[in-house]
Order: C-alpha cells, then structure tokens, then sequence
C-alpha cells in the first residue's frame, strides 16, 4: 500500500531537467516556485549530449558556477540551487543526480530545436519517465502562480491513489478533481441506454471505496472531489481540460515492465502529447 501522506516529509530536493534553451524557460520557472513555495532546494542538471563520435560542446554550455549564479540573479540571491552538468546520454544523468539527492520531483520542458512533442515523448522524457521513482512533471504552460486545482485522471486503483498522494505532497496547495471515464463496453453490442445506469453504478461503488481509503489523511480529503464522466480516458480528460482552466493533469502508471509500456503506449502517451496543459506522471514502484 502507498504510504500515508503524514509519513511523508516535506520535500527537501526538487530536480529541474534543462538545456537552457529559451523555451525551457517554462520549466525553470514552475521548478523555481515549487522549489520556493515548498521552500526546497534546487538542483539543476544540463547534459551534453555527444552525437556519435563527435565530442561535446562543453564551450557553449555554462559551468555549474555561472548558471547557479545567473539563477540567483533573475530569482533572488537566497535561491537554495546547485548546477550540474554532465556529458553523454540524458536520462542516466537525470535520474542519478534526482535519485543522489532524493528528490521529491523532476521537473522537464521542451528543448530546442525539437518540437514539443518531440520532447515530451522522445527518448530522454520517456526513458526519464519509465524509471524515475519520484514523479515527473511535464511543463507547457507559463508559471502564474501555484497549481490550485489540479485534475487526477484515475481508474481507483492502488496506482491512481498513489499518484494522488505523490501530488499532494508536491503540491499542498492544490485542490484536486477526481476525473473517472467509465463508459459502456462492446457499444457495437450493447445498448448504451440500457446498460449506461448499471456502469455508472458501478463507478459510484468504485468511487466510495476509493474516497474511504483517504480516510485515515483528513486534511487530503477535504481537498479532493470527483467527477464521473461517461467516455473514454482520452475524450474525457481531453474535452474537460478545453472546457476548464485546467494548468495540470496527473496520472499514475504502474512499474516498469509490459504493464507500463502498455500504459504509456496507450493512454498517457496520447494524453501526454495532445494536452495543452501540464502533466504530472508518477509510476507505482
């Protein structure tokens, strides 16, 4: 079972994944202000990527010193940040300096040249995701404050409620939305009128034994509700984002392996590239 949120401590460590492109921008700002909010420190990791046999070009990247400092400048001397920059492939980098300080987060944004999409689902983010144990946040969107309410697409099961209580402890300020697509099976078959009420029973069910397991972490409790909402995960969660001010969607996925392949293959994949919001992923170890 996940642990309770009052066994979780603040976070003391938050990892900004960066190029120092200026679209990267994004991130650092959403790192910053959780990182002030949560009144963590910040550790920012930028790789040289070789291609090939072609050396780094370490001369066009800052050292540790200049982009801790130039961080300091634009966000406040009292900044609590340290830099790292490595060479070769990403991911590995990424996860052992977030692993090293035990962050509490991972914070990643688009890259130039490569599209957004490229980005969010190109090997670095997905290998990033695929492994990391803390969860990953994806940036679009501009930083206007903290995240006050935030949706949680879940299916009730251990890996949504893991996910929701990662969030809570990452973002103490935000209200959350329980968003749960259900929807009527083999509509080829079926008569959707017919069975709809049944599914939606179900999902009732399915819904207070989730809310009951939040009982023994009052405070969260009152700080999440749910909405049950016929469709798939994809339309759902697609079409309430474009009728709400949605800034962050979060999802849960299970351990590496075929189950979350499948999963990131699937659903999040497609959310993860058709969102024009945020996304925060966090895997069940």
């Amino acid at each position: 079972m996940t642990a309770a949120l009052s066994e979780h401590r603040r976070p003391q460590h938050i990892l900004l994944a960066t190029d120092l492109s200026a679209r990267a921008d994004r991130a650092e700002r959403r790192a910053v202000e959780r990182a002030t909010s949560l009144g963590a420190r910040l550790h920012v990791v930028t790789v040289n990527e070789q291609d090939g046999d072609s050396q780094p070009a370490l001369a066009r990247t800052p050292d540790p010193q200049t982009i801790e400092a130039d961080l300091r400048e634009l966000y406040g001397t009292d900044l609590a940040v340290d830099a790292t920059v490595g060479t070769g492939d990403a991911w590995p980098v990424i996860l052992r300096e977030a692993t090293a300080h035990n962050c509490a987060m991972i914070v990643l944004g688009p890259a130039e040249p490569h599209s957004l999409q490229e980005k969010l689902l190109g090997s670095t983010a997905e290998r990033v995701i695929h492994a990391a144990p803390m969860p990953v946040l994806t940036v679009r969107r501009r930083t206007r404050g903290p995240y006050l309410q935030v949706i949680v697409a879940t299916d009730f099961s251990e890996t949504s409620r893991h996910a929701l209580m990662a969030a809570a402890v990452v973002l103490p300020e935000a209200e959350f939305v329980l968003l749960h697509a259900y929807r009527v099976p083999f509509t080829g078959f079926l008569s959707r009128e017919a069975n709809e009420p049944d599914m939606k029973l179900q999902a009732e069910d399915d819904l207070k034994a989730f809310l009951a397991s939040l009982d023994s972490e009052p405070k969260l409790r009152s700080r999440v509700r749910a909405e049950l909402v016929h469709g798939t995960p994809d339309e759902v969660v697609g079409r309430y984002v474009a009728e709400h001010t949605v800034e962050l969607v979060v999802m849960g996925a299970h351990g590496t392996g075929g189950a979350f392949d499948k999963i990131l293959g699937s659903t999040a994949e497609r959310l993860l590239s058709q969102l024009p919001c945020d996304v925060m992923l966090s895997r069940l170890p």
